[in-house]
Order: structure tokens, then sequence, then C-alpha cells
């Protein structure tokens, strides 16, 4: 198990195939916006890849915790190392606090990456179909973000229980937030600026473009 307070995240699993480290760290680290170690064992060695989000140096935290590894590798925000079995409880102790020393103060909110800024009434299904050229999207090649400046309207509940909301703007593109009903009062006729991604939405053999705020 993988302690989500702590200010390295650290999974061992010893059966885990090397090919998929930098993945599972990769995850750990997108979902906690921490730095984050996974190890499996090999020949008597742990081995293990690292990830962090920007602002934290992971070359920094090895070599404050070099004392207890037996070799590293990589850059800031991805690197590698190796543990000998008998070192792995004190590694993985030092690693924790040189991170904690180091970066303690990190703010560990994620970070939104804007790509443009987009006028509503100039979005439509050819804007989409030129963004799905870039497929596929994944871990390392997001899909673009764009931000909406100045968004005011009515905003409604949607979906059987509520829990959705439209921006009722008038004209072709929909603009939908998934279980953000809660946030109705703060939205509602307001200026508001809305970062989100592009999809097509499908209704009764209509398709239209639909903007889904993340943010």
């Amino acid at each position: 198990s993988v302690d989500f307070s702590a200010p390295f995240l650290i999974f061992v699993d010893e059966q885990l195939e090397h090919g998929i480290l930098w993945l599972v760290a990769g995850k750990l680290t997108e979902m906690s916006h921490k730095p984050s170690a996974v190890f499996t064992l090999h020949d008597g060695f742990y081995v293990g890849s690292l990830r962090a989000p920007p602002g934290i140096d992971l070359v920094q935290i090895l070599e404050a915790s070099r004392d207890t590894l037996e070799r590293f590798w990589g850059h800031a925000g991805a690197a590698g190392c190796t543990i000998r079995a008998d070192m792995m409880p004190e590694a993985c102790e030092m690693l924790r606090n040189s991170a904690s020393v180091l970066y303690g103060e990190h703010d560990a909110t994620p970070l939104l990456k804007v790509d443009t800024v987009l006028e509503p009434d100039k979005i439509n299904l050819k804007t989409i179909a030129d963004i799905e050229v870039l497929r596929p999207f994944g871990m390392w090649f997001g899909a673009p973000l764009f931000l909406l400046e100045n968004i005011s309207a009515p905003v409604v509940p949607l979906g059987q229980t509520g829990e959705h909301i439209r921006w009722d703007i008038p004209g072709k593109l929909e603009i939908i937030g998934f279980r953000m009903a809660e946030y109705i009062p703060l939205f509602s006729h307001k200026k508001t600026h809305l970062i989100g991604t592009l999809k097509t939405h499908t209704w009764r053999d209509t398709v239209t473009p639909q903007f889904q705020v993340i943010d």
C-alpha cells in the first residue's frame, strides 16, 4: 500500500515487471502531485523508477539519500536507483526524510497548463476534428486544455440527480460541468473563466461540440 500523506510516495511490489515501473510511478505522481518511487526486486537488489512533479528535483533527493543507495541516475523529473535488499527500510525512510527537508513546503496542488484561449462562438466540429488528429492522448501527452474567458450565463442542473451542470448560453456550443452542482451559486450569472477539454456530443443523430469543464 502507499501512504499518500507522506512527502515522498513509495510503492514496493516484488512481482512487478521492470517495464512498467515508470508507468506506475508516473501515475502516482500524477494523482498526488508528489515525488514517487516504485520498486521491484531483482537479484538481491530493489530496482526503482522515480517520478516528480514540476518544482521538485529528484537528483537533489537522491543525492541527500546517497548513503543508503547502491547507485542512482536520471534528472529532475525522472530518475532511477538500486538499493541493496538489506538497506531497503533505511533507504525508504531516508528518501522520505530528504524529500520532507528539501520540499516540505511544496504545494501539492496539481497545476493545469492551458494550451490556448478560445472564443465560444468560434468553436465548431472542425475545431474538434483538428484536435482529434493529435490522438492518442495519454500520461505524457494529455488532451489539450482550453480557456474560455468571462463566461456569464445562467447555470442549470443536469442529469437525473442534478449533480451535473450546464451553462445556458445561446449558440451551438454546450458547456458542461460534471459533478459540479455545488458550485451553481458561484457560477450563475457571474463572469467566470473556465478550463476544459473539447468533445463531441451526439443526441438524436445530431452531433454538436461540447466543452467539458474541469476547473
